[in-house]
């Protein structure tokens, strides 16, 4: 098995933190991982990718060309990226901020994520609301091991905010079911 993941956005919408969190889900699971980001050197406002490849095996590089599964978080996201996804692969998008988008070779999930992210009286967890749809809609990775994942990448200080989280992610799976 191996799976590769591109999340591109904007700085600030949290592709780090979603990136990162879903590399620990899969050690938390015993698989290989590969995870990079790349950012634009503006401290907000610029563009910024993670890269995770998951396997059951050794794992060289997070270098990629099309890929698995790609979550856009913002319309710049999906002009710019929506032609990497390999055939037949899965797209989740945040319908919020992509407007609609028109997909003929994989399956695609649009998600209002910053919509229902507002809804729960807190932006910041957009970027878990798009990985809980993606982690439900692959099968890859499995949920349960999400709140092990925030308490390892949380810092202490944050750790309040892990049942927000929590509800994030599973309103986000919801989505994907």
């Amino acid at each position: 098995m191996r799976e590769e993941v591109f999340m591109a956005g904007t700085g600030g919408q949290g592709v780090v933190s979603a990136g990162s969190l879903l590399a620990e889900m899969a050690l938390e699971q015993g698989l290989e991982v590969c995870y990079v980001s790349v950012y634009s050197p503006e401290v907000r406002g610029g563009w910024v990718t993670s890269t995770v490849v998951i396997a059951d095996g050794e794992v060289g590089s997070p270098i990629v060309g099309e890929v698995d599964s790609l979550l856009l978080f913002d319309k710049r996201a999906a002009d710019e990226h929506l032609d990497k996804i390999r055939s037949g692969g899965l797209i989740v998008a945040n319908s919020s901020l992509t407007g609609p988008l028109t997909v003929a070779n994989a399956e695609l999930i649009e998600v209002p994520a910053t919509k229902i992210a507002a809804e729960l009286g807190n932006e910041q967890v957009t970027n878990i609301i798009l990985l809980g749809a993606y982690v439900q809609a692959r099968g890859v990775l499995q949920l349960s091991h999400f709140e092990a994942a925030l308490k390892t990448v949380l810092p202490e200080r944050h750790h309040k905010h892990i049942p927000l989280n929590i509800q994030a992610v599973n309103l986000g799976a919801e989505q994907a079911r």
